[in-house]
């Protein structure tokens, strides 16, 4: 595998010096291959126990955050903060954080809803603000979810099949609950 590495940055370093070689003197040409060639000298530079690392080429806002867990001891991606009602578990607010601060004190069950329905664990759109937009999507539409569960108790109990007729107190316990929210 280190070898492989070592080729890899070879070859790395053969490009950023052909294409500097090509840019240089041309200044349209170099706006163009800017950002590239940060990232890939970034690379070159990159050593072992480096804290700034580069973990993707096309985010790379993305760190490394511990998860202490022993199925899945690192993730890649940006740390999310999400602000929940205590009763209800609406989501009030929700915005990515920059840097690695301490994340243990947030509540499991909105986060882990948030990454599996809401689909928080990937994100497909780019850059920073794609990251905030994609937060922000995800709990506008955890609340949708919440209103569309509470919507069907509703309309269950306005045809009579809910608590008003038959005396119950649970919505599992309706004659036309067929299970799901």
């Amino acid at each position: 595998m280190s070898r492989q590495v070592h080729r890899l940055r070879m070859h790395l370093g053969r490009v950023v010096r052909d294409i500097e070689r090509n840019t240089d003197g041309r200044e349209d040409r170099g706006v163009v291959f800017a950002e590239e060639l940060a990232m890939a000298q970034r690379l070159l530079v990159l050593g072992k126990q480096d804290r700034n690392k580069l973990h993707s080429l096309h985010a790379p806002e993305v760190e490394c955050i511990s998860k202490g867990k022993a199925h899945k001891r690192y993730e890649i991606g940006v740390k999310v903060s999400i602000a929940t009602t205590n009763r209800r578990g609406f989501v009030l607010g929700g915005m990515t954080l920059s840097g690695n601060p301490y994340g243990g004190h947030t509540l499991n069950p909105v986060i882990g809803h948030l990454k599996s329905d809401g689909h928080l664990g990937r994100n497909w759109l780019k850059d920073v603000v794609g990251d905030r937009m994609n937060v922000l999507l995800c709990c506008a539409g955890h609340n949708l979810q919440l209103n569309l569960r509470r919507l069907r108790f509703f309309c269950l109990w306005i045809l009579g099949l809910g608590c008003g007729v038959h005396g119950i107190r649970d919505i599992r316990q309706c004659p036309g609950w067929s299970g799901r929210w």
